[in-house]
């Protein structure tokens, strides 16, 4: 999510080899984890690219209509997309609360949007080759981060940091009254499907700037970059709705996906759970 400007933030990974198992039959060990390998056949994997790639399609169509409006500079049609597409208090406040969610699916600009589905795909295929993770699972985990990400940006944007909350957040809180912007974008649904993918299997290998790390450490490092700018005045970035997708992401892994394997499993196998 960006408050509407391009996304500099969460850079396109590309994923890297998938974990194989080693010395061991799949078949004797108790329960999935992410040391088991990856890669299942059959409607279950096939339904989870498929509701990837519609959640990619919805985005598309929200893009395209903000294209053509800036095109053809198409006030009316502008002005509908703003008040329906774009996350603010203004919006709240006059009763448009689906923008919490619709704004999820926005993108005015092509670097924005290019980067977030380019990510969005990467997850959602690295989530499908989890066996049993279909496509309720890749809708509700990225309708419930996308929300976490809507709502934490506009918790943080209006926190004034005199109030009782601001002080406590020091400096995390947003400085003076509430602050008039909007924002859009899919950013804290890719991050959240990430964080859930990276609960899955974290040593998955992924590509940062053509870098090579395990999924955790990239997950990890956007994460403090995103606390480090969360209150920056001069980042156009929503680093809030970032960090509420990828709290969002791990809850949901926690929740509903911990018995398919991950890092659940892996602790619990350790008893240390």
């Amino acid at each position: 999510m960006s408050d509407g400007s391009p996304n500099r933030t969460f850079v396109h990974q590309s994923f890297g080899p998938r974990p194989q198992l080693r010395g061991s039959n799949r078949r004797n060990l108790p329960n999935r984890s992410y040391a088991q390998g990856y890669g299942p056949t059959g409607s279950t994997r096939v339904s989870a690219i498929s509701a990837t790639y519609f959640l990619i399609a919805l985005n598309t169509g929200v893009f395209a209509g903000w294209a053509y409006a800036q095109a053809t500079k198409d006030q009316r049609l502008l002005r509908t997309l703003r008040e329906n597409f774009t996350l603010s208090w203004q919006n709240w406040r006059e009763g448009r609360q689906w923008t919490i969610l619709t704004s999820a699916f926005s993108h005015k600009n092509f670097i924005h949007f290019a980067f977030n589905m380019l990510t969005f795909s990467t997850f959602g295929t690295m989530l499908s080759w989890v066996p049993g993770i279909g496509a309720f699972h890749v809708l509700a985990l990225s309708l419930g981060t996308g929300l976490a990400g809507s709502i934490a940006w506009l918790y943080q944007k209006q926190m004034p940091s005199e109030s009782g909350m601001g002080k406590i957040l020091g400096p995390f809180g947003q400085s003076g009254s509430v602050v008039r912007q909007s924002a859009l974008g899919a950013s804290g649904m890719v991050v959240g499907a990430g964080a859930a993918a990276a609960c899955l299997m974290p040593w998955a290998q992924v590509s940062v700037f053509f870098i090579p790390v395990p999924l955790w450490v990239a997950t990890m490092g956007f994460a403090a970059v995103d606390t480090y700018y969360l209150n920056s005045d001069k980042s156009p970035i929503g680093h809030a709705a970032h960090l509420g997708g990828a709290l969002g992401g791990v809850a949901y892994y926690l929740c509903f996906l911990r018995g398919y394997g991950g890092i659940w499993m892996w602790m619990k196998m350790r008893g240390r759970l």
